[in-house]
């Protein structure tokens, strides 16, 4: 059986990274006088919250060392839960976007794809497109 516990707690810590990007874009909300930036800040906060109940739930006592196993398992479970929770503040907002549409944003700016289903994007809020350059940043070194 495989042990999941430093798997979970590093995704904790992923998830807590994810979390302060979302500040960001909440402050260039909050400065251009964009309504949405409560969006992030919600979503950062159960982020947040996640990644916390995750980190301190699964803190090893001694040193983190990852079997190949546990290393398949980590970016399995890394790269769904950093997607979907990467699609909150997309599905929080005033765009209207399904549960899909916003996980396909996440995942596309994650896996650097460029990809959109966002239209009028010279309309959008600065926030959103802020968050989705941070996506593109974040998960650059990882998908490449």
């Amino acid at each position: 059986m495989i042990d999941l516990r430093p798997v979970l707690f590093v995704n904790g810590f992923l998830l807590l990274v994810l979390a302060v990007a979302m500040v960001f874009p909440a402050i260039a909300d909050a400065a251009a006088g964009d309504r949405d930036w409560m969006v992030f800040v919600l979503s950062a906060a159960v982020t947040a919250f996640f990644g916390l109940a995750l980190g301190l739930g699964t803190r090893p006592a001694g040193r983190i060392t990852l079997s190949a196993r546990q290393s398949f398992m980590l970016t399995v479970i890394g790269w769904v839960s950093n997607a979907g929770f990467a699609a909150l503040p997309f599905a929080f907002s005033n765009l209207g976007m399904s549960p899909t549409d916003a996980v396909f944003e996440a995942v596309s700016g994650l896996t650097t794809t460029g990809a959109t289903v966002l239209v009028g994007l010279d309309h959008t809020p600065r926030g959103i497109l802020l968050w989705r350059a941070l996506l593109n940043w974040l998960g650059g070194p990882v998908s490449s």
